[in-house]
């Protein structure tokens, strides 16, 4: 895990908008499961196929 750099920063992404969605839902807006399994994972499988895609140059 220490050598895919962008992990962290996608990490911090994620949680990022989990606040972003707790903050949006305290005001009365809804974010659907879907779409926030979807940010979640696309975020998460960005990070790692940046760091292995950098990894190799």
């Amino acid at each position: 895990m220490a050598e895919l750099k962008y992990l962290q920063p996608s990490i911090a992404v994620v949680l990022g908008f989990i606040g972003f969605k707790m903050i949006v839902d305290y005001f009365g807006f809804h974010v659907s499961t879907e779409a926030s399994l979807g940010f979640v994972a696309s975020s998460l499988t960005i990070g790692v196929v940046l760091s292995l895609a950098n990894k190799s140059d």
